[in-house]
């Protein structure tokens, strides 16, 4: 009788957990990406709109501000590997600001 209860509660558990830590938002293009890679990828002057849309897609918002525009991606997901709550969030934000020539002006990357 025990043992079928434990079962039972075990499954309740399981089943409960999995889909939180599984749960994501945001851009999943960058949800992977290395500073390095941005480093190289995105250059000054040189990166269009157009190649940044084929990297990661449509930017989550746009701002515009005159003839000044900025993309935000971002992306929140869960680490299941990690049983520490705090550790297991993953959390990264990409701005990138883009010239009155549809370049890259700036750039600012956070985990």
């Amino acid at each position: 009788m025990f043992k079928k209860l434990g079962v039972v509660f075990l499954l309740l558990f399981v089943c409960g957990c999995v889909p939180n830590m599984m749960n994501e938002s945001g851009s999943k293009s960058i949800a992977n990406v290395t500073m390095e890679e941005l480093k190289s990828k995105l250059i000054k002057g040189v990166t269009t709109k157009n190649d940044v849309e084929k990297m990661f897609g449509e930017p989550d918002s746009i701002r515009q501000d005159g003839y000044i525009d900025s993309w935000s991606y971002w992306y929140h997901g869960k680490n299941a590997f990690s049983l520490d709550y705090y550790k297991s969030n993953v959390n990264k934000t990409l701005g990138i600001t883009w010239d009155k020539n549809g370049k890259v002006s700036s750039w600012t990357y956070g985990e």
